[in-house]
């Protein structure tokens, strides 16, 4: 009997020791295939930031760049243009800007801020601000769904960000540009994240959801309001869910409609923007903005249907799957169409409409079960994808880099008091190419930005010649 029981101790001690060395085991895999993760994480943010980075670098100023190194005081520059020096110069030509131009000081501020620097600040500054656009989309997923596999969301943001960005070369690189719709998106998608968080009812979450909300609204015509409506979905939904209601909240919606009011009703807007509306004006605009559209989001649109399609197959396309999806792409079309009733309606404007596509995308893409090889396949495509378009566009810009660069040189080193000649751009053929379809040098010496780039240089005149 003593040795049955000394048998019986023994296969229990036995037992738990493999009990232990299992548990052991199953830890240190599990610790591994994290790390693995953040490796893997952390490459793949590197190597993001790296090749966004060489795109910055190889992009000069083109455009309204050259004007917004001084004192606006008209779209043409006078006999001594004042130089940017400091918040108040900006400040000075901002209010300039407002009466006579247009009403985004916020996105204005931040070109005329970074245009008193060398270039390779805004360099360095424009790719982690790129980088911290997909962090916050990866945050407001964070707070509507479990996230299951970080890589693999990450990779879907960010290839998604870089396919589908509408001219990724006048929205991003493209200094002006960025600062009017990358560098807002930061704002209005910060202002869409504190909204989705649990705050405390306090003066600071006040002070914060009233500055932020203002300056969401005031980024632009088309994103701010198309947030303002997203945000009044969200917490009418929870109102209606919870029968609960956030003051602070309309005290950020009440501020985000003040500043868009700013924005959207400067002297400068006003002006500019009269027109005689028309139902054949309006409808021929509807035509234009609906085939541009969906010709840029259409692969986005088919992702979009399939991840619905598998949702519903799997019968987990729940309530507020449908409901959450649904807001996202409510602000998504009213940030497309309200361009109806705009004068122009450039392919870059539907920035902050391909955003909230990508949170909807990625939200159905988490909610998703299983499919692993679908997901994994998805993945590939888009990398490969990704890997061609940024090769074709690194040859088209690198290609004009060095035209640039070239007449740069010339500039410097000729006689400033007689007109300069230098060889005209090769036409580019990429949309990731900041100098497709901006104003540039050209065979005019008294065009609008040969005089800004000769008052830039300090020199009499610059003229654009074919070089062929």
């Amino acid at each position: 009997m003593a040795n049955l029981n000394i048998y019986f101790y023994s296969f229990k001690i036995l037992n738990l020791s493999y009990v232990i060395i299992f548990t052991e085991n199953v830890e240190r895999i599990t610790m591994l295939r994290k790390n693995k993760n953040n490796l893997l994480g952390i490459l793949m943010i590197i190597s993001m930031f790296v090749l966004i980075f060489i795109l910055n670098y190889m992009t000069h100023y083109t455009s309204d760049d050259y004007a917004y190194r001084f004192v606006f005081k008209s779209h043409l520059p006078g006999t001594s243009p004042e130089k940017i020096n400091g918040i108040f110069s900006i400040i000075k030509s901002q209010i300039s800007h407002y009466k006579l131009w247009n009403g985004r000081f916020v996105a204005h501020f931040i070109v005329q801020f970074f245009m008193q620097y060398n270039k390779i600040i805004f360099d360095v500054f424009n790719t982690l601000i790129f980088i911290l656009l997909g962090f916050i989309i990866y945050s407001i997923l964070k707070k509507v769904s479990n996230i299951n596999n970080k890589i693999e969301t990450f990779i879907f943001i960010f290839t998604l960000l870089w396919l589908f960005t509408p001219e990724f070369g006048k929205s991003v690189l493209w200094l002006s540009g960025a600062g009017n719709y990358l560098w807002t998106s930061i704002i209005y998608s910060s202002f869409l994240l504190f909204n989705l968080k649990t705050q405390k009812s306090n003066l600071l979450t006040y002070v914060l959801v009233i500055v932020l909300g203002f300056i969401s609204g005031a980024t632009n015509e088309n994103s701010g309001p198309a947030i303002i409506l997203v945000i009044i979905l969200l917490v009418l939904w929870k109102y209606l869910s919870s029968k609960t209601l956030d003051v602070w909240r309309i005290f950020g919606i009440l501020s985000s409609c003040v500043g868009y009011l700013i924005m959207f009703t400067s002297p400068g807007s006003q002006k500019r923007g009269q027109q005689q509306i028309s139902l054949d004006l309006l409808k021929d605009r509807l035509v234009h903005v609906y085939s541009a559209s969906v010709s840029h989001f259409f692969f986005e649109y088919l992702i979009l249907i399939l991840f619905i399609f598998i949702l519903v197959y799997q019968k987990k396309y729940s309530k507020s799957n449908f409901i959450f999806t649904t807001i996202m792409l409510i602000g998504h079309f009213s940030s497309i169409y309200c361009l109806v009733l705009s004068t122009g309606q450039p392919l870059r404007t539907f920035f902050g409409s391909n955003i909230l596509l990508i949170i909807a995308i990625v939200y159905l893409l988490n909610c998703i079960s299983g499919f692993i090889s679908l997901k994994k396949y998805l993945s590939i495509v888009l990398i490969t994808v990704s890997i061609i378009v940024y090769c074709y566009a690194f040859n088209d810009i690198y290609k004009n880099y060095r035209e640039v660069d070239n007449q740069i040189k010339i500039i410097e080193t000729s006689n400033p008091n007689k007109e300069i000649i230098v060889p005209l751009l090769t036409p580019s053929h990429s949309l990731y190419n900041p100098y497709n379809g901006t104003a540039y040098l050209d065979d005019n010496p008294k065009s609008w930005f040969n005089l800004w780039m000769a008052k830039y240089y300090k020199v009499s005149s610059i003229k654009g010649v074919n070089s062929k």
